[in-house]
């Protein structure tokens, strides 16, 4: 080969290897833009975990709070000293008063006798 002709060649294969090494960076960029979504993706979900489990810490905390209140209602129903009579509802009467039948009463089994002619 001739001086000339080795100087074309190594041109050429400057060029060639040039083109190549154009495409590579091409494809470094490319991934590393790819690589950088992924990272932000990445860094979102985290957030989101860290949110999830602080609703999930929250919520076991609100769980036991209302199971500790109905365990309260559920002692307090079943004091004796906290029980609430239930309401007497009083029957409309229209301006004449309605006889009441008359109730047994009993003292150790004896019956109060009534005299119906006083």
């Amino acid at each position: 080969m001739k001086k000339n002709e080795l100087i074309e060649f190594l041109q050429r294969q400057n060029e060639f290897l040039q083109g190549r090494l154009d495409e590579a960076l091409a494809s470094v960029n490319s991934l590393t833009l790819a690589n950088e979504k992924l990272v932000a993706t990445v860094d979102e979900l985290r957030k989101q975990i860290a949110s999830l489990e602080d609703v999930i810490k929250g919520k076991g905390e609100e769980l036991n709070k209302e199971k500790a209140a109905r365990q309260a209602v559920q002692r307090l129903q079943g004091s004796p000293s906290e029980r609430q009579a239930k309401p007497v509802s009083t029957p409309a009467t229209t301006g004449t008063r309605q006889q009441k039948p008359e109730k047994k009463r009993t003292n150790n089994g004896a019956k109060r006798k009534t005299h119906p002619e006083c």
